[in-house]
């Protein structure tokens, strides 16, 4: 099994490309490096030369030309089935191995092969499809003869597909893509070549209406789109792309042309390229895949190859425009960086892992600490990101960084005011905070100190004031003036105490309010700028799942804002809108490489995002578009 670059995911040297290495083109807080959206291009058929059928399943990372690499397989050989996805999950659905109606589904952040998710109504091959981030839509097919039926699935359980409605004519062999509000098939075959273009609002049942014609009629042609734009490719053995506006109905215009003609390539995309892949002309058949950019007209471009010539292939991707994925996701949420820690078996990690906040899980193996440290803190600017203190063997006063648009191993900045193992931190742009923690040496006490530094500056730590309480395991957040800490233990209880402290001013902190219960043993927090949430920890057994929020500039208790998925010990970091708690441990010695995500602004129980490469506990983090900037 191997996970895509994900999270520190496992992955070989040679299948991380540019985004992994080098400069990520970060210029500011609310930007990232190029999404490693994937597309799954799966199945297939040789036309022309015979009746192989493929249970291949390739993957790309559409941001990057390059030939495509084995995924996993299929179920059973199959071709001509229909593709759905969302952020996290595709799926297959019927096909041409006697018509199946089984539908299989892949996790997309981890090769390997298809897992069954259910049954559609009809088994059925020619079949096409179209997802929203969470309803996947089955129009039509053929079984010796041809299907009008629409049917549907949620793509985040599994289960047996539901009928939909009908579409305006039984047809096969056409072609699906969606908006995150419309799903549109177009072309196909009802005994004849069909220009016929139908669209179905996803979220509502019901018969599909007309919305306009293709240039000409074709079927097995491929389909792709981003949020606003549809495009239509081959078929017919022709080279031709159409395209259309998804909101509003009408003929297709002129895109431009394919690098080669052929018959029953497929679709997929991210929220700016296109992607098409296979297909043939008789009596050659094709692994050829070609890109465009969707928001421009023009001419396909070759990408790269798939690992083995075929056609009648469904792709599907983490990216395509039924995601409601902004196209300039990358000027919205930022990039975390995560290291340090230990698990269960006191094995400390130098781990430095980029997550990027902004997709599904989407990251990548970063650098290294100078040393393996357990239980750091984290704060960062929109550029630069901090680690401070942590244990090596001992307790260490050493700040480090490393550029959140460059990777490497991190590079020393300087030296805090007291040695100290799991403090915490927080920063607004310019300042960064570094407070509490655990000395250990020659007794074990825990500290209220807190130290500044000037993030765009090397140098030591100044001391900034002290916490109302000593104690160490705290968690953090910021808005851009103020900082809050809360929970921890001073090894004779759990606290419940939350503390304040304006950022551009040094001082003692100030009493806000309690958290719903006394909280140690690595609570978590993260914000955006007007919401600060803190979340898990333990008191008397380990695994507390509240989620706890409070409203930064005011002072006052915390409310409940939901549940953890799982665990305790971690640490959190937040883009815009979401955040994401990572290192968990639900025993004493039990690690878990869980990491849960949620929207700030949206009370709610914390979902599986993905897993880190390492089960750890006292990790430490911070983003490039946090709360404090």
């Amino acid at each position: 099994m191997t996970y895509l670059p994900q999270i520190r995911i496992l992955v070989p040297s040679a299948q991380v490309s540019s985004y992994t290495t080098g400069s990520f083109n970060l210029p500011s807080a609310r930007q990232a490096f190029a999404i490693p959206y994937y597309g799954l291009v799966m199945g297939g058929q040789e036309p022309y030369i015979g009746s192989t059928l493929y249970n291949t399943v390739d993957y790309v990372n559409i941001a990057t030309t390059a030939n495509a690499v084995d995924f996993g397989d299929l179920s059973a050989s199959k071709a001509s089935g229909a593709p759905s996805s969302s952020d996290t999950r595709a799926i297959y659905a019927g096909g041409n191995n006697s018509n199946t109606n089984v539908i299989d589904y892949f996790t997309i952040a981890t090769t390997g092969n298809a897992t069954d998710f259910g049954d559609l109504i009809t088994g059925t091959a020619s079949i096409a499809g179209a997802s929203s981030q969470t309803r996947g839509i089955f129009a039509g097919g053929y079984t010796g003869s041809y299907l009008s039926s629409i049917s549907y699935v949620t793509i985040a359980s599994t289960g047996n597909a539901t009928s939909f409605g009908s579409l305006l004519q039984a047809i096969g062999n056409h072609a699906g893509c969606a908006s995150p509000t419309r799903a549109l098939f177009m072309g196909g075959d009802s005994g004849s070549g069909s220009n016929v273009v139908e669209y179905v609002t996803i979220a509502t049942t019901g018969n599909a209406t007309d919305f306009g014609d293709l240039s000409s009629a074709r079927n097995v042609g491929a389909a792709c789109s981003s949020n606003t734009r549809a495009l239509h490719a081959g078929g017919g053995v022709v080279n031709t792309i159409d395209y259309f506006t998804i909101a509003s109905t009408g003929n297709a215009t002129d895109f431009g042309d394919l690098t080669v003609s052929r018959d029953a390539p497929s679709g997929t995309s991210s929220p700016t390229r296109g992607l098409f892949s296979g297909g043939g002309s008789s009596p050659s058949v094709f692994n050829t895949m070609d890109y465009v950019t969707i928001a421009s007209t023009g001419n396909a471009t070759d990408f790269g190859d798939l690992t083995v010539s075929r056609g009648w292939t469904a792709s599907a991707s983490s990216g395509h425009g039924g995601l409601n994925i902004n196209a300039d996701a990358t000027l919205e949420q930022g990039v975390a960086l995560f290291a340090g820690g230990k698990n269960g078996s006191g094995t400390m990690f130098n781990n430095i892992d980029l997550i990027d906040i902004s997709s599904g899980g989407l990251s990548a193996d970063f650098g290294d600490l100078i040393s393996a440290t357990n239980g750091p803190s984290a704060c960062s600017s929109s550029t630069r990101c901090l680690f401070m203190g942590g244990n090596t063997g001992s307790d260490i006063n050493v700040i480090q960084y490393a550029t959140f648009s460059t990777s490497g191993n991190a590079t020393d900045f300087g030296d805090l005011t007291v040695a100290r193992e799991r403090p915490t931190g927080l920063s607004s742009s310019t300042r960064g905070i570094c407070s509490s923690g655990n000395i250990n040496s020659p007794s074990e006490v825990t500290s209220n100190v807190i130290d500044y530094v000037t993030i765009a500056s090397t140098g030591n730590a100044t001391d900034f004031g002290d916490l109302t309480v000593s104690r160490t395991t705290c968690g953090s957040c910021a808005s851009p003036t103020r900082g809050l800490t809360a929970g921890g233990s001073d090894y004779s209880s759990s606290r419940d105490v939350i503390d304040y402290i304006t950022i551009a001013s040094a001082g003692n902190a100030t009493d806000f309010g309690d958290l719903l219960y006394a909280n140690d043993n690595s609570v978590g927090g993260l914000s955006d700028a007007t919401r600060g949430i803190f979340a898990g920890g333990s008191a008397s057994s380990f695994g507390i799942l509240t989620i706890n929020y409070v409203t930064i500039a005011t002072t006052g208790n915390a409310s409940s804002f939901g549940n953890l998925s799982t665990g305790n010990s971690l640490k959190g970091t937040a883009g815009t809108t979401r955040g994401i708690f990572v290192g968990n441990r639900h025993s004493s010695s039990s690690g878990q490489n869980v990491i849960d995500q949620l929207t700030i602004q949206t009370l709610g129980n914390a979902t599986d995002w993905g897993d880190l490469s390492y089960v750890v506990h006292n990790p430490s983090g911070s983003s490039s578009s946090h709360g404090g900037l």
